[in-house]
């Protein structure tokens, strides 16, 4: 796919526009159901008759897959026949399942990677405004990266980044967008880009393998990730189960030979269990167990434990609109994420 490309079948296009041009992302969508969701184990919670919301004063652009009308207002339910041909796109999107699932590398985590999350919004905004310094010209490696977005957004801005995911997710989720946001036209390599980058607006981006369960210099191939000066990670720690792995990954990178800073984007879902989620009691290795959703105290004992120091750069709280299963079922709930930043101790 390259830039203007249609959008196929089962897909949406998002729009984000950064000082370095436009960011385009295609999100799969599942029969009616939308990104805006949190997820819920053992599967990712669906929404009906609702679009997703962006940012407060952001420059989203959701738009429906083939021609039409643009979309309605995110608080807007869906007009009436908007979900004409639903049984069509759930039939392809289990197809699309199936392809997918049976991947070796396949968990629940790495299925959210081809979805829009609410806090990359957040991330992006960081990176269009007060952060842009923190990326431009220097080699990037975006941990978790699903979509691309971030890490796209990143090289929009000037980065040389590299996207990293799983494999199965680098291949069907953050290549796809690398292509389409990528300029057609070739031109040298900079200095600083990774091998086999594409130029990205005003940056380059390549992709690349990464299991968090294995050591990241047994992974490195020809691009050695040790040799980055900034790694970003955005929305990829909701899981208990991989909160240590990553922990050791970001350790790893954060110690490799230009002692990089991380930015790591955290939004808050231990809530959604109840009291029992707790307030980050036990936080640090092993904090989460028997939990299904991390707090934000257990990321940041899992990150000190690892004699990495933790800064906040940004906190959000803000109460958006959620949508049950059930269409029309409206209800508030308080989302609150944190932006850290991250260096070796």
């Amino acid at each position: 796919m390259e830039p203007g490309a249609p959008v196929p079948r089962g897909f949406r296009e998002v729009e984000f526009r950064t000082e370095g041009g436009p960011v385009r992302i295609l999100e799969r969508v599942y029969g009616d159901k939308t990104a805006s969701d949190p997820p819920r184990p053992p599967r990712v919670a669906a929404s009906r008759g609702t679009l997703p919301r962006g940012p407060p004063g952001g420059d989203w652009q959701p738009r429906p897959r083939g021609t039409g009308p643009p979309c309605p207002p995110p608080s807007s339910p869906v007009p009436q026949g908007a979900g004409e041909g639903a049984e069509d796109d759930d039939e392809e999107s289990a197809g699309f399942m199936a392809s997918v699932l049976f991947d070796a590398d396949v968990t629940l985590a790495a299925m959210t990677g081809f979805r829009l999350w609410e806090v990359s919004s957040t991330f992006a905004q960081g990176l269009n405004g007060p952060w842009r310094g923190a990326v431009r010209g220097r080699r990037c490696v975006e941990l978790g990266c699903g979509t691309g977005f971030v890490g796209l957004c990143a090289a929009a801005l000037g980065a040389h980044v590299l996207l990293t995911d799983l494999p199965s997710v680098v291949r069907d989720s953050a290549e796809g967008n690398l292509r389409r946001n990528a300029r057609a036209a070739a031109v040298p390599a900079p200095a600083g880009a990774w091998p086999g980058a594409r130029p990205v607006g005003e940056g380059t981006c390549a992709t690349a393998a990464l299991d968090w369960r294995r050591p990241v210099a047994a992974q490195c191939g020809a691009a050695d990730l040790l040799d980055a000066e900034v790694v970003l990670a955005c929305d990829c720690l909701w899981l208990s189960e991989i909160l240590e792995p990553f922990a050791d990954t970001l350790a790893a990178l954060c110690r490799g030979r230009r002692r990089p800073e991380a930015y790591v984007a955290y939004e808050e879902r231990g809530g959604l269990e109840g009291a029992g989620a707790g307030a980050g009691a036990g936080a640090g290795p092993g904090a989460g167990a028997g939990r299904a959703f991390t707090t934000r105290a257990d990321v940041e004992g899992a990150l000190r434990a690892r004699g990495l120091a933790v800064e906040v750069l940004r906190d959000v709280r803000d109460v958006r609109p959620f949508w049950d299963a059930q269409p029309g079922t409206e209800r508030n709930v308080t989302k609150e994420a944190v932006v850290f930043r991250v260096t070796a101790g």
